[in-house]
């Protein structure tokens, strides 16, 4: 026998039919919402003012994306030794500045 699950999107504000998920984001908190056709023109109507006289910032996906900050530790050691040689600000210890790597790996 077959199961099939259906999910029903609901609007947050009026528990009516959503027809979309929206991510928005105010002092540094993003927010998640299921709204309506309506209550999305209604909320998109409310925010027109602010996003005329804002900046935009760019994506979200950017801005959260996961990074690899892992550094081979004999390419930074190469690093290192080439950016000394290169009369660089380089620590003698720790993590070589992005900035640095960046150089070396464009050299």
């Amino acid at each position: 026998m077959a199961t099939q699950t259906q999910t029903l999107l609901v609007d947050d504000i009026d528990g009516s039919e959503a027809s979309s998920t929206v991510t928005f984001g105010i002092s540094g908190t993003t927010y998640e919402i299921d709204l309506s056709d309506a209550n999305l023109q209604a909320l998109q109507s409310a925010l027109d003012p602010y996003i005329g006289a804002a900046r935009p910032i760019g994506s979200q996906q950017r801005l959260s994306a996961p990074t690899d900050s892992h550094v081979d530790p004999n390419a930074a050691r190469a690093a290192r030794q080439w950016a000394q040689r290169q009369g660089l600000e380089v620590p003698a210890r720790g993590r070589v500045p992005a900035s640095i790597l960046e150089q070396w790996r464009n050299r």
